[in-house]
């Protein structure tokens, strides 16, 4: 599975996430416990939960630009 995610490495911007697919790497390699590979994984996690959440904040600070700029009659003839 490491060499997969290795395919997507390019497009990995945490070095949590590289980590662990470099510990799945050593995993199938015998060179990692499972513990190893389950705290690189949880790092991982963490990694992908944190974007999210700034992803998450984000959207709501743009929304709240649009709300305040754009008048409320425009936003809803844009949805019909």
């Amino acid at each position: 599975k490491g060499h997969c995610a290795n395919t997507v490495r390019h497009l990995m911007t945490d070095q949590r996430s590289k980590d662990a697919a470099d510990m799945a790497i050593k995993f199938g390699e015998g060179k990692a416990t499972e513990e190893q590979l389950r705290i690189a994984s949880d790092a991982a996690y963490d990694a992908a939960d944190a974007y999210a959440s700034a992803r998450k904040d984000a959207l709501a600070t743009c929304a709240d630009l649009v709300r305040k700029r754009i008048p409320l009659s425009v936003i809803q003839q844009a949805m019909k």
